[in-house]
């Protein structure tokens, strides 16, 4: 019994360290047995199949990012006494997350939560458990209770950023500058306004426009490759994409990619920018001239629709989608870094969409600053994950959205949401995708 439970540790120890290394993909029986010194047989002694060997591991992660949560929380217990000294911690937390291999395994399963539901549970756990430390951190301060779970969102999604980006001076700027609007939200200190840099207007300026240009001029076939690709990255993930999938799709022969891209890598990689640069709906882009909403419900229902499937299907909606990508590429982006240009610039574009729509409505004229809206967005990626995942209740979304626009738009006047925003789905509530 002593060595059945030693193997069975060891195994949930391997898988682990598998995923957060290389991430879910990665981890295969055949491989884990060989790092084990033993059979498969004995991984299936041990567990049911690699379903249930990824369910101990991430129960295993989620373990240690308790204990680390618990940890730093005593650390941290007297030190943070004001705005400036949150807006630092909030700041330090976003790039101590990139060393935790836990925070990687845990951000893995929300963005690819597959149709186990011990997964889902354990999801749900966590974020319960996010929300209870950013309470604890702000409780000194008499508005945990609304903050928390916002911050909690902000921080699940900026991590994820920062798993490819840690090192990149440019996406500092951003992730400070977004912590510091977040902070003066949470306080009511207009810290953002003072403090603030400007650094989202100076980099979103040409951003859209560089990358459009650099697209023009190409051929025929190659469009059609990539359209392939980019159906299959947007249907099934990255993960989905590769040569024999993507010759059979598009009825061409392997050897029409090496004869138009260098190589595969190269190939996916420009597909990954098509995915997330191209066919943006017409609210979010730049160029079109679409009629935007002109109220706040009408902006509201809009984000709202962006995170439900469509009618007769169960892929989340487009905002959904794009979140997954954004998340899978930044991971990626871990060990190809070609793939950090990308990175950046979707990390230097998150808000603007959200400061062109508040321009456009009278009610919230010059209350929402571009720092603000960049908060904010990375805020909704969070939200539209935790919906796929069926964390939080898709059927108050339009609550949820408002009450974090009320918070996070503070100059804003957006009155407050009904539903409180930490309502979670009960355990039988499947996700939305």
């Amino acid at each position: 019994m002593k060595r059945s439970a030693t193997i069975r540790t060891t195994l949930t120890r391997l898988a682990f360290e598998n995923a957060a290394h290389s991430g879910l993909e990665s981890v295969s029986v055949r491989g884990i047995a060989r790092e084990a010194g033993c059979s498969t047989a004995a991984i299936f002694q041990n567990f049911e199949g690699k379903a249930d060997l990824v369910v101990e591991a991430a129960t295993l992660a989620a373990r240690q990012d308790a204990e680390w949560h618990q940890s730093l929380l005593a650390e941290m217990d007297g030190l943070i006494a004001n705005h400036l000294g949150f807006s630092d911690f909030l700041s330090a937390y976003v790039d101590m997350r990139e060393a935790q291999p836990q925070a990687r395994v845990l951000s893995e399963l929300l963005i690819r939560p597959g149709d186990d539901a011990r997964c889902h549970a354990l999801l749900r756990d966590c974020y319960q458990a996010r929300i209870a430390f950013w309470e604890a951190i702000l409780a000194p301060f008499g508005f945990a209770a609304r903050f928390g779970a916002i911050v909690a969102e902000f921080v699940m999604m900026e991590e994820i950023y920062v798993y490819s980006l840690r090192n990149e001076p440019r996406y500092q700027l951003l992730m400070r500058e977004a912590v510091r609007s977040l902070c003066g939200a949470c306080f009511h200190q207009g810290a953002a306004a003072e403090l603030t840099n400007e650094v989202n207007r100076q980099l979103q300026g040409n951003a859209y426009e560089a990358r459009r240009r650099s697209e023009q001029g190409r051929s025929e076939m190659p469009g059609e490759l990539l359209r392939h690709a980019v159906e299959i990255i947007r249907s099934e993930g990255i993960a989905a994409l590769n040569q024999r999938t993507l010759a059979r799709q598009a009825s061409v022969s392997p050897s029409m990619i090496a004869y138009h891209f260098k190589d595969m890598k190269t190939f996916k990689n420009e597909a990954i920018w098509q995915a997330l640069v191209e066919d943006l709906p017409s609210e979010f882009d730049p160029a079109s001239m679409v009629s935007l909403p002109r109220t706040l419900p009408e902006w509201v229902e809009f984000l709202d629709a962006t995170l439900v499937a469509p009618p007769g299907s169960s892929v989340g909606g487009f905002y959904v989608s794009y979140s997954r990508m954004t998340c899978e590429t930044s991971l990626l982006a871990r060990s190809d870094r070609s793939l950090v240009p990308l990175v950046t610039y979707l990390r230097e574009i998150d808000g603007w969409g959200t400061y062109r729509l508040s321009r456009n409505i009278a009610s919230l004229a010059g209350g929402v600053q571009r720092e603000h809206a960049a908060a904010f967005a990375v805020w909704l990626k969070a939200e539209a994950l935790l919906r796929q995942a069926g964390v939080v209740c898709a059927a108050d979304g339009r609550e949820r959205i408002t009450h974090a626009m009320a918070l996070i738009f503070p100059a804003a006047q957006v009155p407050p949401a009904q539903v409180p925003p930490a309502q979670v789905p009960p355990a039988q509530v499947p996700p939305t995708g």
